[in-house]
């Protein structure tokens, strides 16, 4: 089943790196930061900030309604020289190098409750596609999910060896769809008060 938590690259974000190297850490340094459309440049949100004695003060609007606040910003030494700088997440406190807009506020992923799309893709569809590219790789003919063991014949020209390992491999991802299967209807099962009968 799906996440149902949103997703990071649905968010405008604040990237410390990116803003350090816009020298946005300088003491006295005020100014605006800005977020553009990847595809047309144009600028869709921006927000007013300040940064005094490693404090970031942000300044903006969400929804009409007027935000002011601080973020406290902290420094490692880099191996090779320089400093990195880092937020300290309003919420949790801890350091990170992004803090995510959601709800009015900037915090971590983690207190927005965020994943990345990566997370969010459906396991078991994840599964067949692997499955499914082990049996092009093997040109194996099939109609269904479950393929029976006298339709796992060895491509002419493969090493034994590779075939088992790839044949392992399919069996493997074979038994976790069904397992991703069986698992779903349990919870559609509960959810809905119907009876799992086990065969």
């Amino acid at each position: 089943m799906q996440k149902t938590h949103e997703k990071v690259e649905d968010c405008l974000a604040l990237d410390s790196r990116s803003m350090a190297k816009s020298a946005v850490f300088e003491d006295g340094r005020q100014g605006t930061w800005g977020w553009h459309n990847t595809s047309t440049g144009e600028e869709v949100a921006k927000i007013g900030y300040s940064y005094h004695n490693q404090q970031l003060t942000l300044h903006y609007q969400f929804n009409k309604q007027p935000y002011h606040y601080s973020i406290n910003i902290e420094t490692t030494p880099c191996h090779y020289g320089g400093m990195r700088y880092w937020f300290t997440c309003p919420d949790c406190h801890k350091r990170v190098a992004k803090l995510y807009l959601r709800d009015s506020a900037f915090s971590c992923r983690i207190c927005q409750k965020l994943n990345y799309a990566t997370q969010q893709e459906n396991k078991l569809d994840g599964t067949r596609l692997v499955m499914c590219r082990i049996r092009n790789k093997l040109n194996w003919q099939y109609d269904n999910a479950w393929m029976k063991p006298y339709y796992k014949i060895r491509p002419k020209g493969m090493h034994q060896t590779t075939f088992n390992k790839l044949v392992d491999r399919h069996d493997q991802l074979e038994n976790k769809t069904n397992r991703y299967l069986m698992a779903s209807f349990k919870k559609l099962s509960d959810r809905y008060g119907a009876e799992l009968v086990r065969t």
